[in-house]
């Protein structure tokens, strides 16, 4: 089951969401930036739904703070305030998605259903990508072969 980190401070929507998502994710709750932090480092999450305004700051600060940490955690930004500013910076600092709340719990869905999967299908060409063979080794010479070459070398350097 895949695993999800909702950090919003306002329980009505965790509580939204929870109805929602509880049977179709495991759903990891924050109220603040550092809880959700904190939760990152304990647990393995493969989404993240981080709000806008934290009581402990701006949610583009978590974002940066969990691209840094983790650059390929997938992360949708979403606010109360459709602001221009924060969706431009919210997709510069690496968001796959923006939403304006109110937003439908399934619009949410939608996009979570998305970014797993094509998440998954990167996953997937990595793992089956043609890489080149290791380059051949040549083994170490061995006592004769070292032999030979001493020789020639001393007959070149004494009869050439």
């Amino acid at each position: 089951m895949k695993r999800l980190l909702l950090v919003d401070h306002d329980p009505g929507v965790r509580e939204l969401l929870s109805h929602h998502f509880d049977k179709r994710y495991e759903l990891l709750y924050a109220a603040t930036g550092a809880a959700g932090l904190a939760l990152l480092r304990e647990h393995a999450v493969d989404l993240a739904v981080v709000e806008y305004r934290l009581p402990d700051g701006s949610g583009l600060e978590l974002l940066a703070r969990i691209k840094a940490r983790l650059p390929r955690l997938p992360v949708i930004m979403t606010t109360a305030s459709g602001s221009e500013w924060v969706c431009a910076s919210a997709y510069e600092l690496g968001a796959r998605d923006y939403l304006i709340k109110p937003f439908h719990p399934e619009d949410l869905a939608s996009s979570v259903r998305f970014i797993l999967s094509a998440a998954s299908r990167r996953r997937e060409a990595r793992q089956n990508a043609v890489r080149p063979p290791p380059p051949v080794r040549r083994a170490a010479p061995d006592r004769d072969e070292m032999a030979v070459h001493q020789a020639a070398r001393y007959i070149q350097a004494h009869y050439a």
